[in-house]
């Protein structure tokens, strides 16, 4: 074996295992789903609920990044087909759900994507974006500094603009953790987990220390820029993306690193995309025997789903809408 193929297996060796990390963010959006959806729970756990809702999905966006960043063009007209295919497939057998609580409608179905099947229209839109950009600005520290803030504004504006007219709307509000990806290459991962034990330290009591003082620091911001509601909001926005990203930061350095995992954690998007189908049924089950879900009974469901969604997903028929691949003709 060569010096330099020693040392790319050596650093693969000591990097995450992204799709390993996939699976277990797609578990942890699962018991998320749960807790979520019944009311009592909910309450109990919003702390716990608004950690998930900062890092689960924004990860996801930013592996999709990190792991495509150099992609062709050509590639990526190669893979437009199978996101449109997973888009509709799951919109539709989310729809289920909609239909049976008498929520389905031509709107609901067209404008709002369910349970997070937006994210694959969005990889092709956010890659194009930079496909797009000159090398000079998204090769370059400051230019990738610039979008993201340029994105930061978008996002914010968008959410409070659109997100009633449309799901759709999430593209947009998601692209900064995106962009961060262009921040990172492998040496910087690899940095950030050999002082694994320092940076999830820091990590652990920044973030306590804002949870701990955020009535504060809202009060504080209303003082500074008074009646101005926009800027203000618009700083509990930006807080929110920085805590998210270091919780990013800190699980990125506790990442495993080990393949043993990888041919279950291959369906991880057999547990993203599955699951909420399997949660309504469940929950229905549990309302029409009247039982009430308390919260280790939330666990043990979802641990029933992940363990059914990644069984379904190694069917041959499910497993293909999952992953379509589709061969082109060449010309």
């Amino acid at each position: 074996m060569s010096d330099n193929a020693l040392t790319i297996q050596v650093k693969n060796q000591h990097l995450p295992n992204w799709q390993t990390l996939k699976l277990i963010l797609s578990s942890l959006i699962v018991f998320n789903f749960y807790l979520n959806i019944v009311p009592s729970v909910k309450s109990d756990y919003s702390i716990l609920i608004n950690l998930f809702d900062l890092v689960l999905i924004p990860m996801f966006v930013f592996i999709a990044a990190y792991t495509s960043r150099g992609i062709s063009w050509q590639d990526w007209r190669a893979h437009l087909i199978p996101p449109l295919i997973i888009y509709v497939t799951f919109q539709s057998i989310d729809a289920i759900p909609l239909y049976f609580t008498n929520r389905l409608s031509v709107e609901e179905y067209l404008l709002f994507p369910q349970n997070g099947v937006w994210f694959f229209l969005a990889v092709p839109i956010w890659q194009a974006i930079f496909l797009l950009l000159p090398p000079f600005i998204k090769n370059k520290a400051r230019g990738v500094f610039l979008i993201l803030l340029l994105s930061l504004g978008i996002a914010y504006v968008s959410k409070i603009y659109l997100s009633d007219i449309t799901g759709f709307s999430s593209i947009i509000w998601y692209f900064p953790f995106f962009v961060m990806a262009y921040f990172c290459d492998d040496k910087k991962v690899l940095w950030l987990r050999q002082h694994a034990f320092s940076i999830v330290s820091s990590v652990i009591m920044l973030v306590t220390i804002y949870l701990y003082f955020q009535v504060e620091i809202e009060s504080g911001l209303i003082n500074v820029f008074g009646s101005h509601l926009f800027i203000h909001h618009f700083c509990l926005y930006v807080f929110a993306f920085l805590i998210g990203v270091l919780i990013s930061i800190a699980i990125i350095c506790l990442s495993l690193s080990t393949e043993r995992f990888v041919k279950i954690a291959n369906n991880a998007l057999g547990v993203y995309l599955i699951h909420p189908i399997i949660c309504f049924v469940l929950l229905a089950g549990l309302g029409s025997l009247e039982i009430d879900a308390s919260l280790p009974l939330l666990i043990l469901l979802a641990l029933f789903t992940i363990a059914l969604a990644l069984f379904l997903a190694k069917n041959r028929i499910i497993h293909w809408f999952l992953n379509p691949e589709i061969k082109l003709r060449k010309e």
